[in-house]
């Protein structure tokens, strides 16, 4: 199986293939598509979607025969991202593991078992709730202000993909996103989650985005070295 590096030499265990970059990854996502992995039991793997047919992150995860939530209820019929946020807050207060993963059902693939590295590799970043991170700044306007952003390297903007931490702090800062919901003085025209989510995050030294890519590899803007079995993503 090839290994998949990120731009700092990580071999990265989640790859989310957002917007177009899933077609130019195809021979990726084929491959890893098929691929089993395992799944600490002290981590819950919880994302959403309406179409199982088209949801690839559960369709790996049943492969594997690993457990996962959908949070989304069965009975909704229009969808828009926010209501993620609503979902998950929801899943989470119903979450007892130590530690929850959330992730886009559509887009996202394990690339390796998350396992006590996993968890230890995230503990060493100091954070508690840890996001994808990207090289686009969607919506494209200035939503947060990170000091010496460009210093950051070329995957400076938070991506709400996929967001790991434990369960409580999660659950803590996902209640928060969600009361931005209600807010009428928040222009939304996308109906993103990504901005309120950014907009929570400005400023909360609590969280943070895998500006290295050591845990999460974002595909979109990038480009792939084929290296014998392992590819490298800038």
């Amino acid at each position: 199986m090839t290994k998949i590096l990120s731009h700092t030499g990580n071999e990265v265990y989640i790859g989310h293939f957002q917007g177009n970059a899933m077609k130019k990854s195809m021979d990726i996502v084929e491959a890893y598509s098929a691929k089993k992995v395992e799944i600490s039991p002290r981590i819950s793997v919880i994302t959403a979607f309406t179409n199982k047919d088209k949801a690839i992150t559960a369709l790996q995860l049943e492969l594997s025969s690993m457990p996962y939530v959908n949070a989304c209820p069965a009975d909704v019929k229009v969808w828009t991202n926010i209501l993620k946020i609503k979902f998950y807050v929801e899943a989470l207060e119903q979450t007892t593991s130590e530690y929850s993963l959330l992730v886009d059902g559509y887009d996202v693939l394990f690339f390796r078992n998350l396992d006590e590295s996993f968890i230890q590799k995230f503990e060493e970043l100091k954070t508690k709730v840890l996001f994808n991170a990207t090289k686009n700044n969607h919506p494209n306007m200035e939503i947060d202000f990170v000091e010496n952003r460009a210093a950051l390297g070329a995957f400076k903007y938070l991506n709400a993909g996929v967001v790991f931490g434990k369960t409580s702090d999660l659950l803590k800062f996902y209640k928060k996103v969600l009361e931005l919901t209600e807010r009428k003085d928040i222009m939304n025209p996308w109906n993103s989650e990504q901005l309120l989510i950014r907009i929570a995050a400005n400023g909360n030294s609590d969280v943070s985005f895998d500006h290295q890519c050591i845990l999460f590899q974002t595909f979109s803007k990038t480009e792939k070295t084929i290296c014998g079995n392992t590819v490298i993503i800038v």
